[in-house]
């Protein structure tokens, strides 16, 4: 499991969002 590629997927998705 990657826990933290998933925490990092969040803040990219954050600025796409933006």
């Amino acid at each position: 499991m990657r826990k933290y590629e998933r925490e990092r997927i969040q803040k990219i998705r954050r600025s796409v969002l933006t």
